[in-house]
């Protein structure tokens, strides 16, 4: 329980049975300056309740009580409040008990004839319970600094090794054990002069104990660094250590022990040795080596810079691959020269050069690699990553890197998939919060396959759930990636809702045709049937005939209207056009349509409308279309009224009916292929949902545009406006798509050039 703010009043929980002996406590306690907060009890259920609900800083308890005694509430207290004190307050306690209850945990204990005693009681208890909680938590705070400092040595990718003042190993961490192929066991107990793992110079000479670095520090008191030497290790094979070693002091100063960090520089050194080799042999060097003095003289040239520097040896500090380095050698002339590494250009081929002392002579011996290549690789590396990722960020497709499950990742196509703003809002995040919770373990099952390199499947389907909640159908195709030297996945998602949605629009099309082809050929079945018993009855025979041509008629246009659909999903939708009366085709469209006995047609058309340059046959099924919908979409019979008019230099075609109507959520999709508003085979009313959209396409075509009011339950009109002026035939639009391309391929002629010569 954390301490109480000084001016907030104590709680004392009081376990007394007698409200005298109780108001005789609140007021000693007050007297003595102890400002309290009191809660009195006498049964058990109720100390128990107060004990967490009041959180008592002191507990005062009778020793005796009618039913509960202040022993069974010590055993209670130390259960629940173990640090709370628990002082008895008690006319009828003997001193051997009193030890006996000091003995269970009792802070103290007061009798009620010396109650002066109650007030210093109280805070001798409050001050000593505050002792012990800062006590504790000191405690634990060493304890999880030792923890801590246990673990960060221990996991440490340092080797780290502990002697004592002997030079016996006392600790060393797993990296040590790792570098001196033994386990900790072997290690510790160790001794430094074991000669299974002697430390020697690069000789071979065995080091005295006053060359060690334990001996150095152990002597000095202070810290070496980067003392290198030659260690033998315990199977044998030679490394090259540096060394760091410092004193481990105790708490009085003195020094107990060295600690010292280990690094295998075996590989490094092998490699400086060789270099230091082939400095020493100049001339063997497959790299130009040049001399130079103080003066500017070039006292050597090795052979390859004769070759790949010609009039190198004349020019001197004039020649760019020595330009810049006269001070440097004017201050090795004066011994306090030092190294130079920089880049120098000449001509085409950029050379890394390194300018050192040579040593026991006043001049400088530069080293020159020729870089070229490599800057040119690095270039062209470092432009195709740039290509690459402006190729994912215009990608149309969502492209991320997944390291795990976490979005690492994600461009912008990737984003708007999956609803964010930009990619910063999904980046961090798992890429399993957008997959539907019974799919995740089979997404995490693919990701494991893809980043462990394991066969997949080149594509999977998924639905998305995007950061609004909807869902998105997905094909995702993923391949293993290395992200900052990482094993990763790197996905591409691309949206299918609207494939899917069509391939569904088709499978609904191909079982509606079905069913559309099945009603007529079953009446042509039935009606042949019936020819070939009528006999010599006219009449049933010019039924017969007249159903059989009825049917053949609408599967005709059902088979014209699959063949529309085609010829506009495939472009090649085209116009034959002529000039025509339009009020006269309108009229001749509206009256082929069937009505049945429930319907009537009316038709107005005003006289005096200008001649239309259309395709009759085309705008006359548009028509039709409309009139033939009218009449299906009014079960109840009615009138369906055809109107033509003149507004300005458009001719409006208006179809109306006082049907079904259509709900406004409908409207955005019956143009749509294949869209109705009953897509069920069981529908009512028939149809493939192919009709207003090949009436759009005939409308547009003639540069015209279609709308539609309806109301549900009240009807529908219909309104086609095509404009008087002549439309452009197919075969003027093929000629002006010609022209537009051939003036694009010129522009792009006439860049072309300029763009290579600037890319080169």
């Amino acid at each position: 329980m954390p301490p109480r703010h000084r001016e907030e009043r104590i709680h004392v929980l009081l376990l007394e049975d007698v409200e005298a002996d109780a108001t005789l406590i609140e007021r000693e306690l007050a007297k003595r300056g102890v400002e309290a907060k009191t809660k009195r009890v006498d049964t058990e259920p109720d100390f128990v309740r107060e004990l967490e609900t009041f959180e008592p800083d002191v507990i005062l308890a009778d020793y005796a009580l009618p039913s509960f005694n202040g022993i069974a509430a010590l055993k209670i207290a130390r259960r629940a409040k173990p640090d709370t004190p628990f002082i008895f307050v008690s006319g009828a306690i003997g001193e051997e008990l009193a030890i006996e209850c000091l003995k269970m945990g009792a802070a103290d204990y007061v009798l009620k004839d010396r109650i002066s005693r109650l007030g210093p009681a109280v805070r001798r208890a409050l001050r000593e319970q505050r002792e012990s909680d800062q006590r504790r938590e000191a405690m634990e705070a060493l304890s999880k600094h030792l923890e801590l400092t246990s673990r960060v040595t221990e996991t440490s990718p340092v080797p780290i090794v502990v002697l004592d003042r002997r030079g016996y190993v006392i600790f060393a961490n797993k990296r040590a054990e790792q570098l001196f192929g033994l386990t900790r066991s072997r290690v510790i107990g160790r001794r430094r002069s074991r000669r299974d793992w002697c430390i020697d110079d690069f000789a071979g000479r065995r080091l005295s104990e006053e060359e060690l670095p334990f001996a150095q520090v152990i002597a000095s008191g202070r810290a070496v660094w980067n003392v290198r030497h030659s260690v033998v290790g315990a199977d044998g094979h030679r490394m090259v250590l540096s060394i760091n070693a410092s004193p481990l002091e105790s708490c009085c100063g003195d020094i107990e022990g060295v600690v010292m960090t280990l690094e295998d520089i075996t590989e490094k050194s092998e490699m400086e040795e060789g270099l230091a080799w082939l400095a020493s042999f100049p001339d063997l060097n497959p790299n130009p080596v040049v001399e130079i003095t103080a003066d500017g003289a070039v006292s050597y040239v090795n052979p390859s810079a004769k070759r790949l520097l010609p009039g190198l040896e004349k020019d001197g500090f004039i020649h760019p691959v020595l330009g810049g380095l006269e001070a440097l050698a004017q201050e090795v002339r004066a011994g306090r020269g030092g190294e130079t590494i920089d880049e120098v250009k000449w001509g085409d081929t950029l050379f890394h050069r390194t300018a050192c002392p040579v040593p026991g002579r006043d001049r400088l011996r530069v080293y020159l690699v020729d870089i070229t290549s490599r800057l040119k690789a690095e270039e062209a590396l470092e432009e195709s990553e740039r290509r690459y990722r402006r190729l994912v960020e215009a990608s149309p497709d969502g492209v991320g890197v997944v390291r795990r499950d976490e979005i690492v990742y994600a461009n912008t196509a990737l984003a708007t998939l999956l609803g964010a703003a930009s990619p910063l809002e999904i980046v961090g995040r798992s890429i399993l919060d957008f997959v539907e919770k019974d799919r995740q373990p089979e997404l995490a099952d693919r990701l494991c396959a893809i980043i462990q390199e394991r066969d997949t499947p080149p594509l999977a389907e998924a639905r998305l759930v995007r950061m609004d909640g909807t869902v998105v159908d997905v094909e995702i195709a993923d391949i293993p990636f290395t992200f900052h030297g990482e094993p990763a996945a790197q996905l591409v998602a691309r949206d299918i809702t609207e494939r899917k949605r069509v391939d569904q629009l088709k499978s609904d099309l191909i079982a509606t045709i079905s069913h559309e082809l099945r009603t007529p050929l079953a009446v042509i079945s039935g009606y042949s049937t019936l020819l070939s018993r009528a006999g010599n009855d006219p009449e049933a025979v010019e039924k017969a005939v007249g159903k059989i041509r009825d049917r053949t008629a609408a599967m005709t246009r059902l088979v014209e209207r699959v063949l529309d659909t085609s010829q506009i999903q495939a472009g090649t939708f085209s116009l034959a056009l002529d000039i025509v009366d339009i009020g006269a085709l309108v009229r001749r469209c509206a009256h082929s349509v069937p009505l049945t006995e429930r319907h009537r047609l009316q038709v107005r058309v005003p006289d005096g409308l200008p001649r239309v340059q259309c395709d009759p046959p085309r705008l006359c099924m548009a028509v039709s279309n409309l009139v033939d919908n009218a009449v299906k979409f009014s079960p109840g019979g009615g009138a369906v009224r055809v109107s033509v008019s003149h507004r300005g230099d458009a001719i409006r075609i208006a179809v109306a009916d006082s049907g079904i109507g259509i709900a406004r959520s409908d409207l955005k999709r019956i143009f749509d292929r294949f869209s109705q508003v009953d897509m069920s085979q069981t529908r009512p009313f028939g149809g493939t949902g192919m009709g207003l959209h090949i009436v759009r396409q005939i409308v547009e075509r003639h540069g015209g545009h279609i709308e539609v009011r309806a109301t549900p339950g009240k009807g529908s009109t219909f309104t086609i406006d095509v404009p008087v002026r002549a439309v452009v035939t197919r075969q003027e639009e093929t000629l002006q798509a010609d022209r537009m391309a051939a003036r694009a391929r010129r522009r792009l002629r006439s860049v072309a050039p300029g763009a290579h010569r600037k890319a080169s």
